[in-house]
């Protein structure tokens, strides 16, 4: 599901970019919904994205740098 790649990519991004957020993220408890809130907006964005006919390989690429790769 695509929701779920983008839960995972900005899993994997804070791991390898931002350790430290991760971790206190983490240790805070709110990894997870953090996780959840920025899986639901990156959809949402990638649809809106899709509406205005961007293509699917653009749309992702943009969300990567628009939601997912945000500090």
């Amino acid at each position: 599901m695509l929701s779920d790649y983008f839960r995972q990519l900005r899993r994997t991004y804070l791991i390898e970019y931002h350790p430290k957020i991760y971790k206190e993220l983490m240790d805070d408890g709110v990894l997870e919904a953090h996780l959840r809130h920025t899986q639901y907006r990156a959809l949402d964005y990638f649809e809106a994205l899709i509406e205005d006919g961007l293509s699917e390989k653009a749309a992702r690429e943009k969300v990567l740098r628009e939601i997912i790769a945000l500090h």
